[in-house]
């Protein structure tokens, strides 16, 4: 088995239907309605800030929140914004956008030594917490949760590589959710470096 992990695009799609991914594994806003999707999990936002920030010392308010830079996930080759941005525009929030990268793991690591604001998914900012110089706040406005998702090609539903693979990486997920829960060595072994 090989992975090979790119950043997000306008049509990931294109990839299973060329022949070119057996799954991906996408933010489900991103999913196409052509193929099978399964959603692996849930996940709700939070705000990343430098730890010697103004934000850090006071909290972040809503005003704070709209008139801070902010540091955001564009997918490369598209104008779509990313689910969180979209979320943002519909409470008619225009961000003052400073910084922008394909990486949602890059995220918490801009803020740092900044008065900058990263909206970013739970988890992935508590997994980089401890060896960033970053505190997490609440998002100052409600948000409905991030759902990452699998998706392959209709014409491979039944088959057996990746139906086991499917099965492996919803355990991983599970795993991942339920860290006091005992996950299958298998596993962890997947979803770990």
């Amino acid at each position: 088995m090989r992975f090979r992990l790119q950043p997000q695009v306008a049509y990931p799609a294109r990839a299973l239907e060329r022949g070119e991914a057996d799954l991906l594994v996408i933010p489900k806003a991103y999913v196409s309605p052509d193929h099978p999707t399964e959603t692996l999990f849930n996940d709700e936002f939070v705000c990343a800030v430098w730890r010697e920030s103004s934000h850090a010392r006071r909290g972040l308010s809503f005003e704070d929140y709209a008139s801070a830079g902010h540091v955001v996930m564009q997918p490369v080759d598209t104008d779509k914004p990313a689910f969180e941005s979209w979320v943002v525009q519909r409470f008619g929030l225009s961000r003052r956008i400073d910084v922008t990268t394909y990486s949602f793991a890059a995220l918490p690591f801009l803020v740092v030594g900044t008065e900058r604001v990263a909206t970013v998914h739970s988890m992935l900012a508590r997994a980089v917490e401890p060896a960033l110089p970053i505190k997490l706040l609440p998002l100052p406005l409600p948000m409905p949760p991030f759902e990452q998702a699998m998706q392959w090609h209709k014409h491979r539903l039944l088959d057996p590589g990746l139906l086991w693979l499917r099965s492996l990486m919803l355990q991983a997920a599970e795993a991942m959710l339920d860290v006091g829960a005992p996950a299958s060595p298998q596993a962890v072994r997947f979803c770990m470096p």
